[in-house]
């Protein structure tokens, strides 16, 4: 008897700028396939690379949109695809892992990070089901220690000489989270000042 595997379930999130959705096979284009081929953009990722259209839809359909969520960045005005969003849920942690591709070179330091990530840090906490969110990055991907620092994630720890990457040298992983209730201070923090504005 087949295993049973449960329906991906379609996530379509909006920002100010960018529509963000869940994975699906039609959102796999030449363009994605292209972005697991350039050396450049995956540098600090830990994917595989040179996947061809079969196998990238292979692995998107794996994230089943609850644990494990993969969102495309699209810019609302271009229709240019951006990047892939990626989340997996510890439920009984009741944690958070985040990671980004920006695979548009176009958009490099535009910091479609910061409001995209924005966006998903607040649904995630407003949910009331996360308490922390993490992020783990290589020691020389400076914007990415920048983007979390920038967002109120604290720099938690670093793991020395911890990951391979594909020129065979050691990489430090640093470790970033913020938790729920820094969080919740910063949006106080937030409305106060907007108020004072007004």
């Amino acid at each position: 008897m087949a295993a049973h595997i449960p329906k991906q379930r379609i996530l379509h999130l909006k920002t100010e700028n960018y529509d963000v959705r869940t994975i699906t096979d039609d959102l796999v284009t030449d363009v994605m396939v292209g972005w697991y081929a350039d050396t450049e953009i995956m540098r600090f990722m830990n994917d595989p690379m040179n996947l061809n259209t079969s196998q990238l839809k292979a692995a998107f359909q794996r994230y089943d949109g609850r644990k494990d969520i993969a969102l495309l960045i699209i810019d609302k005005k271009t229709g240019d695809h951006i990047g892939i969003f990626r989340v997996h849920i510890e439920p009984y942690q009741r944690q958070a892992n985040s990671s980004v591709l920006i695979g548009n070179k176009e958009y490099w330091g535009k910091q479609v990070v910061l409001e995209v990530r924005q966006h998903l840090i607040n649904q995630m906490f407003k949910s009331g089901q996360i308490h922390k969110i993490v992020g783990n990055v290589r020691g020389r991907n400076f914007p990415a220690h920048f983007n979390y620092t920038k967002q109120g994630f604290q720099k938690e720890g670093v793991r020395r000489q911890h990951y391979r990457n594909r020129d065979g040298e050691f990489e430090d992983i640093v470790e970033f989270g913020l938790l729920r209730e820094d969080w919740e201070k910063q949006q106080s923090k937030l409305t106060a000042e907007n108020e004072t504005k007004k």
